[in-house]
């Protein structure tokens, strides 16, 4: 049959069965819904864009994608190279090389479907221009002290290709180094000097500039008074200041009460209406430095008698004599001392004075003025001749009893004091030597139940069993101006502070070169300088160095028992002690410290200090550097089961490695520590190159830098370990490391399920530039909260401070370092200003805020 036959016979048949069903036939319709396939997000031909050289560059791509499944929000954006990152669809990117770049990238949708798509960017070339300066304000410096200026900081040098510190700075004239861009001078004469300097960049193209210095001598506040001594009254005293270094300020103390009587360079005329030894006081001041001499006892008013003064002269003198003019000397000091009154002088000439009448001394509860007539290097007390003491105060002597400037030598006694026991008194010491004293406690002086002031005093080569210097008991003396030398003990090599009742305080004081060592079964040497035992220890203005405890803890200060620690504009350094706390170890209700310098110290744990069973411990605005503690805990700091305020700090080059070490600038046990404004870098260990959180502890960072650290296990920059929860707020953790080989987790290592740390507002550096960054071993990782993971642009070589055009400038959150009361960072500057120049000042994030 012809087709068209067939076609015309099927279409007649379809046409008679429509007709015979007509509207009557109820029809059911069969809806039919293809099933599409899912396809992959269209990217269109994107335009060529521009970017400036070195300038960060935003291109949104969302006008440029589209899905046929989901919005533009859910797909995946990511360069498939290093050029740049993606942050949603916007993509971010700074170059550094001029011409066209190609961006390869990959949009993938939420079934997994992805295209590649490339744009291209035409980085424009900048003129390459010299690296520019702002102009330097005069400076000031003293001579003789080490001046130093970042000419970065102050004078704002930038540069248009390259960073602050890659540039080369050098010196052309007015002498003194660079060090990057730390200038560096000890000017040797006062006056105007000129730094010239030049500042090269990586192109070869120089920038010259200069600034002023002026330099003053040192400041040192020094008196005199047109008379010093008087009989029933002193009326009309007028005082000269001849310090040195041009000081613009001054405060006199006249009458030692510890109220200010003068604010002048030249004080009215002073009245001293009543019998005593009256200290003065003079404060001076300078473009930010100070200095203060004190004269203890330097106004000497007597009785009224015609005896009130008395003449000791061991080469021409004679007890049968009346002690009442050279001519008339006494031959001994005790001659004298039986002949005087209260508030009388007795005056002793240059020589050795040793055996019976010029040891063992005894005020018998007078208040008598005793001096040597050309001080400690000429006139000596020597007890070799039966092994004695030199003098012995034991009637309640009050302040008014007072020993100035001798030498107290190779005195001796079996229990307390070697050289001068104060029993139940109060003398006040000044200007003398001890020497070579030996006792059972206190091999220069013991204090029971006595408060004595000691000033300007030497102690070198002393020994005893408990403080070799000094050892007190139920006492609070005080150390003003002494020197702490070679001394040595079993416990407290410098001084020896016992029972809860006692304090020990010292100011301007060196302490050096003590030591501690078991010699019998008292137990292990600790507290190489001070040993307290109890009370409240009190350090100002002091150096601690090169103290060592043989066998045990402490190798610079160990306290315990429940004393308290105050130390504060002080040096702690090259302390050694084989257990815990180099520099210090305390074991007490509260330890404060500030601005202070822990370095270089060295221990088996807590190589610069160690807080133990610690209520409280605030160290604010203080150096840890370079501290170690081999393959122990805490190359820095070492914070067992103690409640640890830690702001300001710079923490810095300290090392706990080799053999299981934890935290290289600190470690927290049992702890519940927190961190605020500092910087924690250049750290090494085996775990916890910077910080390590250890058994059951807590630890909360705000606004801090942690970089540059490294360790060899895990936890480049912070390692958790049997943790608890900790948070992280507005702090940079970025360029830390572990061993490539062995480490786990760059920047953060969470050892356990224990472990919960949180984030918000941090710089870090994720995984997705390193699959190691983040070590998670079952603990809890949170960080959702407007974290951001870009380089955060460190000026380098050592500083962390930002560049402009950081991502970390006015990133973070702010509430963070007002509930805090965070008002500077870590360089004195002034925090949450508007460093990106839009008008709203928010904090940055990290312990440096960029100063625009």
């Amino acid at each position: 049959m012809q087709s068209w036959k067939v076609c015309s016979i099927f279409f007649l048949f379809l046409l008679v069965v429509s007709l015979a069903c007509g509207g009557g036939c109820k029809k059911k319709k069969n809806v039919f819904i293809p099933m599409e396939g899912n396809d992959a997000p269209v990217v269109l031909a994107i335009p060529d864009q521009s970017a400036d050289y070195g300038v960060s560059f935003n291109l949104d791509l969302t006008p440029y994608v589209t899905d046929d499944h989901d919005p533009i929000g859910d797909l995946t954006f990511a360069v498939t190279s290093s050029l740049g990152t993606f942050t949603g669809a916007t993509f971010t990117g700074t170059f550094t090389t001029p011409g066209d770049v190609m961006i390869p990238f990959r949009v993938t949708d939420t079934d997994d479907a992805a295209t590649s798509a490339v744009f291209k960017i035409t980085v424009a070339l900048i003129p390459n221009v010299a690296p520019t300066v702002d102009a330097i304000p005069a400076q000031e410096a003293l001579v003789g002290r080490e001046f130093q200026l970042d000419v970065a900081a102050v004078g704002n040098v930038a540069d248009d290709r390259d960073a602050v510190g890659d540039l080369i700075f050098r010196v052309t004239g007015g002498g003194g180094s660079f060090t990057g861009g730390v200038y560096t001078n000890t000017f040797a004469t006062p006056g105007l000097t000129a730094v010239d300097f030049e500042i090269e960049d990586l192109d070869g193209l120089i920038t010259s500039d200069s600034f002023n210095v002026d330099v003053y001598e040192a400041l040192v506040a020094d008196f005199t008074a047109d008379k010093t001594v008087g009989f029933g009254s002193l009326i009309g005293v007028n005082f000269t200041d001849t310090s040195t270094g041009n000081p613009t300020g001054w405060a006199w103390d006249l009458d030692g009460d510890g109220t200010i009587d003068s604010y002048l360079e030249t004080p009215a005329p002073f009245d001293y209406p009543a019998p005593g030894w009256y200290t003065v006081s003079l404060t001076v001041g300078r473009f930010g430095t100070s200095d203060t001499e004190t004269k203890v006892g330097y106004i000497q008013v007597s009785g009224a008698g015609a005896g009130s003064t008395w003449y000791v002269d061991d080469a021409t003198g004679s007890d049968a004599d009346d002690g009442l003019s050279w001519d008339n000397a006494f031959l001994t000091i005790q001659m004298a001392l039986n002949s005087a009154a209260a508030l009388d002088v007795v005056l002793v000439a240059d020589g050795l004075y040793e055996g019976p009448g010029n040891t063992e001394l005894d005020f018998a509860g007078n208040d008598i003025y005793l001096m040597s007539e050309n001080g400690s290097s000429v006139c000596a007390i020597d007890g070799t001749i039966g092994s004695v003491r030199a003098f012995n105060f034991q009637n309640g002597e009050t302040p008014d009893a007072t020993v100035r400037g001798f030498t107290i030598m190779y005195g001796f006694a079996g229990m307390y004091g070697g050289g001068i026991l104060c029993n139940n008194s109060n003398p006040t010491i000044v200007d003398c030597f001890f020497y070579a004293g030996v006792s059972g406690q206190g091999g220069g002086i013991a204090c029971l139940n006595s408060n004595s002031a000691i000033v300007n005093c030497t102690f070198l080569y002393n020994w005893g069993y408990s403080g070799g210097g000094v050892y007190c008991w139920g006492s609070f003396p005080t150390f003003t101006g002494c020197t702490f030398d070679s001394n040595d003990a079993e416990r407290g090599g410098g001084v020896y502070g016992g029972s809860a009742s006692s304090g020990l305080t010292f100011t301007d004081c060196l302490l050096t070169y003590c030591s501690v060592q078991a010699e019998g079964a008292g137990g292990p040497g600790l507290g190489g300088a001070i040993h307290a035992q109890g009370g409240l220890v009190q350090l100002r203005g002091c150096d601690v160095n090169n103290n060592i405890s043989y066998d045990a803890s402490g190798g610079g200060i160990f306290t315990f028992s429940g004393a308290t620690l105050i130390i504060e504009d002080c040096d702690i350094t090259d302390n050694i002690c084989p257990g815990a706390g180099g520099g210090i170890y305390f074991d007490g209700p509260a330890l404060v410290i500030d601005e202070c310098d822990i370095s270089s110290n060295t221990a088996g744990g807590g190589g610069g200090l160690v807080c133990w069973d610690t209520s409280q411990a605030t160290i604010t605005d203080s150096d840890i550097t370079g501290n170690n503690a081999p393959g122990g805990m805490g190359g820095g700091c070492y914070f067992n089961n103690s409640l640890p305020l830690i702001s300001s700090c710079n923490i810095s080059y300290n090392n706990s490695a080799t053999g299981g070490g934890m935290g290289g600038g600190i470690c927290f046990s049992g702890a519940a520590g927190q961190l605020v404004g500092c910087a924690i870098t250049n750290n090494v260990s085996d775990w916890g190159g910077g910080i390590e959180v250890y058994n059951v502890s807590d630890a909360t960072l705000s606004s801090c830098t942690i970089a540059n650290n490294h360790s060899d296990c895990g936890g480049g920059g912070l390692d958790f370990f049997t943790s608890g929860t900790s948070k992280l707020r507005n702090t940079i953790i970025w360029a830390n490391t572990t061993d490539p080989a062995i480490g786990f987790g760059h920047q953060l290592n969470l050892r356990d399920a224990g472990c919960a740390v949180t984030m918000n507002y941090c710089d870090y550096a994720d995984n997705n530039l390193d699959a190691n960054n983040v070590a998670n071993a079952g603990g809890t990782f949170d960080d959702t909260d407007n974290n951001i993971s870009l380089d955060p642009m460190f000026v380098g070589s050592g500083d962390f401070r930002l560049l402009a055009g950081s991502p970390c400038i006015d990133t973070g959150f702010s509430f963070y370092a007002i509930l805090l009361g965070l008002e500077e960072d870590l360089l004195g500057n002034n925090r949450i200003v508007d460093g990106d120049g839009n008008g709203i000042e928010n904090i940055d994030i990290g312990a440096f805020e960029y100063q625009p």
